[in-house]
Order: structure tokens, then C-alpha cells, then sequence
């Protein structure tokens, strides 16, 4: 039988909440905020653009999407409160120890713990989430915790210049440790401090009980084991590939997106890097953020109701008008380019919460730290891996090089979308079945 537990929510529930929204921005600035700083580190360091590529992608992606699946493992069997806390202070010590590196190495070396304290967050915070929150509630509440990594990215590109300015001011002159170090290197200590500060406040959250989704044959006191993970995930397929999948590919647009929409506003539009810092980072604060919330409380709307499929709903609808608005964003003016891309934010934004609220609704609780992980694992190794090199290819390839950028977001990005709306439409009929009353979900 597919049982669901229901949690309470109430202080202790929004406190984590809050919480755990802060760490997520923090996550996401940490992440990003090397793109800010790239010209002072290659300068310093007498680097490629090349090897500052392998800084913002390869250090960090790979060693977080390996390390992804034994630490959501981890949050399966262990307390997950302290997982989350111990890797914030990793990450923030790894951070700060990015502005102490003394050469290329040693900033690889740091950027890599960045990205094994980082992995730690979201398969233990979408399970303790899930555990605070009743399937009513619980797409707004994984939508607010969302927002907090859509609005890291903004936040990065935001906050990351605006340090910089101050520093480069000399605003720090005469100030201990900091006076003496180049302005990035002060951005990065200053960040990493700042997370110290949130993994104490992780540290002061309560271990909620974990909730009863799990099949009578299973044991609720011990980790499932990956085996039964996996099985569990076979039987079951006809759900899970199609959704699994329509989360993967997605991501693959939104990298690919991320990755080459700055060089659309400055190759085409021209630009300047402040005004693309300024647009961007805007859109994706206001409007990622507000999809990721409204996302979640309209599906949690359709809950309500009635519609126990109305998070796919959300899902299929919200990616259906994504699509469009990048499949136009080369279209017109540079105002129309910032239109379609502002759209895009809201409902890609949208569409992804109700999606992975719609995974921790039939994923028992045992389980959901390892497909959390699983999940993050497709993202980051084929969402990062991929989506910027096909837009890439496609750009010199077919579209006559540099300027061809715009095209080939909308081919390429727009032509995933398309897919991700179909994939998310195929697994609407198995998820209404499997949380139908009553209904007999495939076990061991």
C-alpha cells in the first residue's frame, strides 16, 4: 500500500525552513561566485580563460555530483539536521580557503571541498522539509526553499559585484587580515565567514521525526539499501523514468541558458558586462524566486482540491510556456530578449518545484535523500556536462559563429523545453495511480 505520514508543521517546521532557504543562497552564491572574480584571479595567477573554466565547472561539478550519492545515503540513516550543518561549515571554510590560496592548485583543490560540503544540502534538506510539511503544504514550502537557490544565482552576480566595488575601494585598507589581501580574496573570506554564521544557525534546528511513507515490508528504523533503491525505482518505471527524466533534461536547459544568455545580450545587443550583471541577476532574484513560491502554492492549490495530479500539472503548463518564451528570446529588440527571458525565469522556475515536490510526494522517506542525490547527480554530471556544449556546437556549427548565439538558445533550448513538457505530460497517468487511495504501489 502507498501510506503517507502526516507531519505537523508548525514553529520548528518554518524556523527550518527559513533556515534552510538561507543556506541554499548561500550555497548558490558560493557557487557562482567565481564568475564575478574571474579577470583578478587570471591575472594573479597568470591563467587561461580555459583553466578558470576548470575553477567554475569541473572542480566543483564532478566531486559534487560523485559525492551526492553516499552523503544523500547518509541523510537516509543519520541525522540529517547535522549534515546539513557540518557541510555548510565545509563549504564556507573551503570558500574562505579559496581567498588564502596561493596558486592554481591549491584553488582547485578548495573549490573541490566547496562542492563536497555543498552536496550535502539538498538531499538532507528536501527530506527534512518533507517530514515538517503535509503533501498539501509541501510544494510551497520546497518552492520557498527553492527560491533560495534561484535567488543565490542573482544574489551572486549582485552581492559578488558589489563586494568587489567596496573592496577595490579600499574600503578594508588598514583592516586586519583583509587590508592586506587583493579585493577577490576579501569577497571569498568575507563569504566564507558569513556561512560559518548559518551552520550555527542549521546547528539549532530540531531533527523532525521521520514520517511514515514507507511500505510495511520495509524497515523504518535503518537506511534502505541501494539495491532496494534501485528496485523500487525499476518496478516502477513507467513514474519515474519519464519524470526523472523531464527533471534532467531540463536542467540541461536552464546550464545551457545560464551559460550563454550573458553572451546573447553582449554579442548581439551589445551590452556592457555591468548592465548584462544588473538585468540578469534582477530577473533571476525577482522572478525565479517568485516562480519557485507561486509554483508551489498553486500546485499545493490544486491539492486542495482535489487534483492529486495538479503538481504535474503545474509542471507540464509551466514548461509549455518556458519553451515558447526561449524559443523567441533572439527574436526582436534587446527588451523583447529581457522579456522572454524574465517569462522563462517565472515558469521554468514554477514548472521545476512542482516537479520535485511531485518525486518527494511518492518517494518513501527512506528513500529520499538517495534519490535526491540521484537526482542531483543527473543534473550536475549531464545538465552541466551537456547543455552549454550543445548550444555551443550548435552555434558555430550551424549559425555561423558567435553572433549565431541567440539562434541557437531558442533551437536548442527551446527543442528540450518541448521534451521536458511531454516527458512531465507521460508521467501524470502512473503518478495519479500511485497516490490514488487505496492504490497498490510495485514493493520488493
Amino acid at each position: 500500500m502507498s501510506a503517507l505520514g502526516r507531519p505537523s508543521t508548525g514553529r520548528d517546521g518554518w524556523h527550518a525552513l527559513a533556515v534552510l532557504t538561507l543556506a541554499a543562497a548561500l550555497a548558490y552564491t558560493d557557487r557562482q561566485i567565481l564568475n564575478l572574480l574571474v579577470d583578478p584571479i587570471r591575472h594573479e595567477f597568470a591563467i587561461s580563460d580555459l583553466e578558470v573554466s576548470f575553477l567554475q565547472g569541473a572542480a566543483f561539478a564532478f566531486i559534487y555530483a560523485a559525492m551526492g550519492l553516499p552523503l544523500g545515503r547518509w541523510a537516509d540513516g543519520h541525522n540529517r539536521r547535522n549534515l546539513v550543518s557540518a557541510g555548510i561549515a565545509l563549504w564556507s571554510l573551503a570558500t574562505a580557503c579559496c581567498g588564502l590560496a596561493h596558486d592554481f592548485t591549491q584553488l582547485f583543490i578548495a573549490r573541490m571541498f566547496v562542492g563536497i560540503g555543498e552536496a550535502a544540502l539538498a538531499p538532507a534538506a528536501l527530506s527534512l522539509i518533507s517530514d515538517y510539511f503535509e503533501p498539501n503544504r509541501r510544494g510551497t514550502a520546497i518552492g520557498v526553499f527553492l527560491a533560495g537557490m534561484v535567488g543565490g544565482t542573482g544574489v551572486a552576480i549582485l552581492l559578488g559585484g558589489a563586494l568587489r566595488s567596496l573592496f577595490e575601494s579600499g574600503w578594508a585598507n588598514g583592516m586586519p587580515l583583509l587590508g592586506g589581501l587583493a579585493p577577490w580574496r576579501s569577497v571569498l573570506i568575507v563569504l566564507g565567514a558569513a556561512g560559518l554564521i548559518v551552520a550555527a544557525f542549521a546547528a539549532g534546528m530540531r531533527e523532525p521525526e521521520r514520517d511514515r511513507q514507507v511500505p510495511l515490508s520495509a524497515s523504518r528504523s535503518a537506511a534502505i539499501s541501494l539495491t532496494q533503491v534501485v528496485r523500487y525505482l525499476t518496478l516502477n518505471a513507467a513514474l519515474f523514468v519519464p519524470a526523472y527524466f523531464a527533471l534532467t533534461v531540463g536542467n540541461m536547459a536552464d546550464y545551457g541558458i545560464g551559460a550563454w544568455y550573458p553572451s546573447l545580450l553582449m554579442r548581439v545587443f551589445r551590452y556592457s558586462p555591468l548592465e548584462v550583471a544588473t538585468h540578469l541577476g534582477a530577473l533571476a532574484i525577482a522572478l525565479g524566486a517568485l516562480g519557485t513560491i507561486a509554483g508551489g502554492m498553486l500546485a499545493d492549490a490544486f491539492e486542495r482540491r482535489g487534483r492529486i495530479d495538479g503538481k504535474l500539472l503545474v509542471a507540464v503548463g509551466g514548461t509549455t510556456l518556458a519553451a515558447i518564451a526561449i524559443a523567441s528570446c533572439a527574436l526582436g529588440s534587446a527588451t523583447s530578449a529581457l522579456v522572454a527571458y524574465g517569462v522563462y525565469s517565472l515558469m521554468n522556475s514554477a514548472a521545476s518545484t512542482a516537479g520535485i515536490a511531485a518525486m518527494q510526494d511518492v518517494v518513501p522517506n527512506r528513500m529520499r535523500g538517495l534519490t535526491t542525490a540521484i537526482q542531483s547527480f543527473l543534473f550536475t554530471a549531464l545538465g552541466l556536462g551537456l547543455g552549454p556544449s550543445l548550444v555551443a556546437f550548435l552555434t558555430e556549427r550551424a549559425f555561423g559563429g558567435p553572433t549565431g548565439v541567440g539562434r541557437s538558445i531558442s533551437v536548442v533550448d527551446g527543442s528540450l523545453l518541448i521534451g521536458v513538457a511531454v516527458l512531465f505530460a507521460l508521467a501524470r497517468a502512473p503518478y495519479r495511480r500511485h497516490r490514488l487511495p487505496g492504490s497498490v504501489v510495485p514493493w520488493l
